[in-house]
């Protein structure tokens, strides 16, 4: 993407306040880890656990103006896909 001259500068953003181990960064900075949980069928090969973010995590530095031009993006990009449409929910 620098070719692009896209994502030349970014964010790391270390999120805690989960259920797993506590993990200590340096001399002072402590996190509580999150848990993931084994989504679906367990398979040696494969660890699901669905999403790896949340929408909130996606756009953390981002400015309202930033977000809105986001959104409209994803709103003009976005398409119906008949697969989802047509499962049933077994709950």
């Amino acid at each position: 993407m620098t070719l692009h001259r896209e994502l030349t500068r970014w964010h790391v953003v270390l999120i805690g306040g989960g259920d797993g181990a506590s993990l200590t960064l340096g001399d002072n900075i402590t996190v509580n880890m999150l848990k993931r949980k084994l989504h679906g069928n367990y398979e040696p090969d494969r660890y699901s656990i669905r999403r790896l973010m949340s929408p909130r995590d996606e756009a953390i530095d981002l400015d309202e103006p930033a977000w809105n031009a986001a959104l409209e993006i994803t709103k003009r990009a976005w398409h119906a896909d008949p697969a989802r449409r047509n499962r049933t929910r077994l709950c």
